[in-house]
């Protein structure tokens, strides 16, 4: 397994795996996080510009995506009833998605993730929306074994 950044020929490969992952998401009770259109190519074609989107590739093809945000992100710039616990530098881990055929696959993303030069707990995770199986396997039932700090709220009672 290699995680690499996402290149413009990865994005049908991309939107694949993203439609598997909202499939899986509707059939455990979260029909409504990444509506039938999300993350689209535009998006994805932006972060894969920006270089924040990454492939886990095996068997010579992407089984994975994410994208691995570092610094400030605008989403949470204000957060209504309730806070950061600090002001220290952190990122943000978006849009994490499989293929469903590596398992294990969000155990290597995270640690990718935390090699970066954060620690572990200064990754945000953001598993918001109903339905969710529990905060280790959302959205694509991953299994992680690894400290990070989630954000577990209904965004529409905290942000704007």
């Amino acid at each position: 397994m290699n995680i690499r950044p996402a290149q413009p020929g990865d994005l049908p490969a991309l939107l694949e795996i993203f439609a598997h992952a909202r499939a899986f998401m509707a059939q455990t009770g979260n029909p409504t996080q990444w509506p039938a259109t999300y993350p689209g190519a535009e998006l994805m074609q932006q972060q894969i510009a920006r270089g924040v989107c990454y492939v886990l590739e095996g068997n010579a093809r992407p089984e994975a995506t994410f994208c691995y945000i570092p610094g400030p992100e605008p989403t949470y710039a204000e957060i209504y009833d309730g806070g950061w616990p600090d002001d220290a530098p952190y990122a943000t881990i978006h849009r994490m998605a499989s293929a469903g055929r590596v398992h294990g696959a969000a155990a290597i993303c995270f640690a990718w993730c935390a090699a970066r030069g954060l620690p572990a707990n200064a990754l945000l995770w953001e598993t918001c929306g109903p339905g969710i199986p529990d905060p280790y396997t959302a959205p694509m039932a991953f299994r992680a074994q690894m400290s990070v700090k989630l954000l577990q709220t209904h965004f529409t009672t905290l942000l704007h």
